[in-house]
């Protein structure tokens, strides 16, 4: 990854949908830390902030730093840098591949509509009416 590209996956979003895992990532973003500095400067359970952190840690936004010592201590990655400190040049491309599945499906429902019902040379029955419906509101929803 260079400092140009940051790829947020679902398990990013994920990550950054907490107050608690931002605030987390600010305070590593100042220096390393422990779980017992974090849930003291947070007012959080140490099980909470190491819940938290695996979730960080999970999405490349931390990483462990085992030295010596007995304790274990958590940094930011490049990845959560450029994220809390974006700046111009830095590009995020955001992977969604749901919303590529949506507009799919959302041009196959407009293409069975269109092949099914607007192919005849007569009106659709009345019974199927409801499907006409329903193949526009989900092109709409899923467009």
């Amino acid at each position: 990854m260079t400092s140009e590209n940051v790829i947020l996956d679902l398990k990013s979003f994920i990550a950054l949908s907490s107050i608690s895992r931002i605030s987390i990532l600010r305070k590593l973003d100042a220096r390393c830390m422990t779980i017992t500095e974090l849930s003291k400067t947070e007012n959080l359970a140490k099980s909470t902030v190491h819940e938290h952190l695996e979730k960080l840690l999970d999405a490349g936004l931390v990483r462990k730093k085992e030295g010596t010592h007995k304790w274990i201590y958590y940094e930011i990655t490049e990845k959560g840098i450029i994220l809390l400190r974006p700046q111009e040049k830095n590009k995020i491309l955001v992977l969604l591949s749901f919303s590529v599945v949506s507009v799919a499906c959302g041009f196959t429902y407009i293409a069975k509509f269109m092949t099914d019902y607007l192919g005849q040379s007569t009106y659709p029955p009345a019974e199927s009416a409801y499907d006409i419906t329903l193949y526009l509101l989900a092109a709409c929803f899923l467009l």
